[in-house]
């Protein structure tokens, strides 16, 4: 960061430029993402993990949102990282450049639930990516997509007409596909079909 401080004006537009792509391309990812945070993470290395779907840290790892100090502001990551701690955190950590580690049941947690502090996130994160490859691939990519059109929408903006309806073999695997029939209806709220 202290080299993009001295950049001239088309060096920084040519650098974010790239930076954006990479958020982009990484927050967009079908799979998903898995950020093991053991030391630093500053400026662009905080965006980076809050791209991620899921964000384990050590007990070691620290956190900043340096830029400011540089006499820069975080605007590339920006929208990522408040996606991830909430705006309140983001106007703390952005204005005071301070140091902070994973939240651990503060207010933090609240807003970014999908960070973990860990004694052992290797073992944590073994055990997440072993959670992830029970699921189904392209559910996961449906699900990621979900989350990119409801996050932050009121409830009545998210269906104009009704929910959109994916297919029995991204919803369910085989086994669960026969032990929860789909509802004759196109109303999803219809419940259950029931035998005749």
């Amino acid at each position: 960061m202290k080299r993009v401080a001295r950049y001239s004006e088309a060096e920084n537009l040519r650098d974010a430029i790239a930076l954006a792509s990479l958020m982009r391309t990484l927050d967009a990812m079908t799979k998903p993402t898995l950020a093991r945070v053991q030391g630093s993470a500053f400026g662009g290395g905080v965006g980076l993990v809050a791209c991620c779907d899921i964000a384990v840290a050590s007990a070691e790892a620290a956190f900043s949102l340096s830029e400011v100090r540089l006499g820069l502001i975080p605007a590339v990551i920006s929208p990522y990282v408040i996606a991830a701690i909430g705006s309140r955190n983001a106007r703390r950590y952005f204005l005071t450049a301070e140091r902070f580690d994973a939240p651990r049941g503060s207010a933090h947690r609240a807003r970014a639930h999908a960070w973990w502090t860990t004694r052992n996130s290797m073992q944590r994160s073994l055990g997440i990516l072993d959670e992830l490859l029970k699921c189904g691939p392209k559910a996961i990519a449906a699900a990621k997509d979900l989350i990119a059109h409801v996050a932050h929408r009121p409830q009545t903006s998210c269906w104009p007409r009704r929910p959109p309806r994916a297919s029995p073999d991204s919803r369910q695997p085989r086994r669960g596909r026969r032990a929860l029939p789909l509802s004759s209806t196109s109303d999803p709220r219809a419940g259950p079909r029931t035998k005749p």
